[in-house]
């Protein structure tokens, strides 16, 4: 018990901290949550020299070199049971973080060891809800396992923070539960503000013109719903003709459950190659490329927990179109034109119409947080355990 107090003690006094943190969602081909953790933990580590941060993970440990520059963090690498995310967070990094004695554990991955040592605080960040809301569009074990689990990592974690009001939101309508704090996603550093001049050339060599091409960006699995904006696009070839439709630019890894998805994309561009353009993964700067020249995004996921797409492509300067999902619209800071799946075949299919080349953008004035600033948001969370 002494010794448990002693901990406690070096804890609330906030200084010189062990803090745990699951990275393994950060990788080469990392998305969403991969993302948030990066460039909030890239910022966190600088805000606290003086605490000593573990990254754990089952993937190669190169995945986490841009860290290894920070004389405050050890990486640690451990892929035994990773045959399951699920099954190695609740052996392997269990064990790992016992091993390292830890004051504070980090869940960026909605999830949390079980097994931690008492004395270990833990937050735990909580995305969204699909497992409950659209158990369909989640894969079978990750479904599961949230399913299963969940309640217990809400109730078990020290503190609840989530990536958005909205979520935050269905939080308490679903579990009754308050989030601590709302840390929303942060904006990627590497993400430039390109101009017509800088794009034209580049966008030439791939036949696109600047301000005249839609763009949809996102993994390909259901929840995403990229099956709406295909066949919107489609609808809109046969009523209004190829040449008056500006290019879909689709930009997005394979992902799960998409065999019909995969098969209405193949066919698409093999009938109408010039006007409908699948990319696949891409590297960061040549997606900011594609935000910047877009005349706009679309994004009609059935459901997202933000939506860290939409906001980067207001930071483009590029308009959006959204599902009418409060979280969505949320990121869009309440300035995205709003479409229903009802009424998306029409309405979508005449913003696909061609615009003049030479138009210009009009200004989107942003007002998102920066990372340093979301960053001491999860950091007041630390020092909140006194």
């Amino acid at each position: 018990m002494a010794c448990i107090f002693l901990k406690k003690t070096m804890l609330y006094h906030g200084h010189n901290l062990r803090i745990g943190v699951d990275a393994s969602s950060i990788h080469e081909a990392q998305s969403g949550v991969g993302n948030y953790t990066f460039y909030l933990l890239d910022e966190l580590i600088k805000l606290r020299p003086q605490d000593t941060f573990f990254l754990y993970t089952f993937r190669h440990i190169l995945a986490l070199k841009h860290f290894s520059k920070y004389p405050n963090v050890i990486l640690r690498q451990n892929a035994s049971l990773s045959i399951s995310e699920a099954l190695w967070s609740q052996t392997t990094l269990a064990l790992m973080c016992r091993k390292d004695k830890l004051h504070i554990f980090w869940g960026p991955t909605q999830s949390i060891p079980l097994a931690l040592h008492r004395s270990t605080q833990t937050i735990l960040t909580i995305h969204d809800f699909a497992y409950k809301l659209y158990p369909q569009t989640v894969s079978y074990i990750r479904g599961i396992y949230l399913r299963l689990f969940s309640s217990i990592f809400f109730k078990r974690a020290s503190r609840l923070t989530t990536n958005s009001k909205g979520t935050a939101l269905r939080l308490k309508e679903l579990y009754n539960l308050s989030a601590h704090a709302i840390v929303p996603c942060p904006i990627k550093t590497s993400l430039e503000l390109y101009d017509k001049e800088s794009l034209n050339l580049w966008l030439q060599e791939r036949n696109l013109t600047y301000n005249n091409y839609a763009l949809t960006l996102g993994t390909l699995e259901p929840r995403k719903n990229l099956e709406s904006t295909i066949t919107s696009y489609l609808f809109g070839l046969k009523k209004y003709g190829a040449k008056k439709m500006m290019p879909l630019v689709i930009i997005g890894g394979s992902g799960w459950k998409n065999r019909a998805l995969q098969k209405l994309i193949n066919t698409a561009c093999e009938k109408y190659p010039k006007n409908i353009r699948y990319l696949g993964y891409l590297p960061d700067n040549e997606v900011n490329m594609y935000l910047c020249g877009a005349n706009k995004f679309i994004m009609l996921s059935h459901y997202e927990g933000y939506g860290m797409p939409i906001a980067e492509a207001r930071v483009c300067q590029t308009p959006v179109i959204c599902s009418p999902v409060p979280e969505m619209l949320e990121a869009a800071e309440n300035d995205a034109t709003a479409i229903t799946f009802g009424e998306a075949q029409e309405k979508l299919a005449e913003n696909f119409l061609s615009q003049t080349p030479h138009k210009k953008k009009q200004k989107i004035v942003t007002s998102y947080k920066t990372n340093v600033d979301l960053a001491q948001l999860l950091s007041k969370q630390i020092t909140s355990f006194r």
